[in-house]
């Protein structure tokens, strides 16, 4: 159960602690505020178990609880602080109980989804952490080593190159086309081909080679992309034109 969750379970022993912590100088209840928490609700996938593509857009979502706001008292959620890694946290005003921020490698400098000092691409599957903590309407941080934490990595794309034909080659009406894939943090699990985009159907194979019989005279187009084990699909496609006498 996450602490936010258990928190609200337990509004009803909360509210006496708050008045029973003390006096005050004149002989009443002192009150004491006590500091929200977070937790973060997307993604889905459980903390480390997530690897994406790099510069693919990962979108955090989470929601903090202030203690006296949820029994009914002066309270709430005034900011919250959100830190990639180790660089420098990020304060964003936040009067509503949930947020939501993206991160991307590509992401453009000056954007409000960018982290100076950690948005960079990243593959090799390096593992990041995602952090943040609230701040209520009182000014009280949720301590530095509370907060919500998310764990992720990034995944470089894998590449692939076409062998035969070579681009401007003349064959015959039967060929073959064949082509090496390698992945830098992975294995290459799976191809995507097509001999004439603009006509024929896309296909998948594990195979690093295609035959074709009685090809038709004239200029052709063959296009080529490798699948790692993460499931990261290259990126640009390859290609090869070449002609059939």
């Amino acid at each position: 159960m996450s602490r936010a969750a258990l928190l609200r379970l337990c509004l009803a022993s909360l509210s006496l602690l708050l008045l029973a912590t003390g006096c005050s100088d004149t002989g009443g209840p002192e009150w004491v505020n006590l500091p929200p928490s977070c937790e973060i609700l997307e993604p889905a996938e459980p903390s480390g178990t997530l690897t994406v593509c790099d510069e693919t857009a990962i979108v955090f979502r989470w929601r903090c609880v202030d203690p006296e706001r949820e029994i009914g008292t002066v309270g709430g959620v005034a900011a919250v602080r959100i830190q990639l890694d180790g660089g420098a946290p990020v304060v964003l005003e936040q009067t509503s109980c949930e947020g939501e921020w993206w991160f991307s490698s590509a992401a453009e400098p000056g954007t409000g989804h960018h982290i100076t000092s950690a948005n960079y691409p990243t593959g090799g599957n390096r593992p990041h952490e995602f952090r943040v903590w609230a701040q209520d309407v009182q000014g009280c941080w949720e301590p530095d080593s509370e907060g919500a934490r998310y764990s992720f990595g990034y995944n470089f794309p894998p590449s692939s190159g076409i062998l035969t034909p070579a681009e401007g080659e003349e064959v015959g009406s039967s060929f073959t086309v064949s082509w090496e894939g390698s992945d830098a943090d992975g294995e290459v699990v799976e191809y995507q081909y097509v001999l004439d985009p603009a006509s024929d159907d896309w296909s998948l194979t594990q195979d690093t080679s295609v035959a074709y019989e009685g090809i038709r005279s004239g200029e052709h187009e063959f296009r080529l992309r490798a699948k790692d084990s993460a499931g990261c699909w290259e990126p640009v496609y390859n290609c090869v034109s070449f002609s059939v006498e």
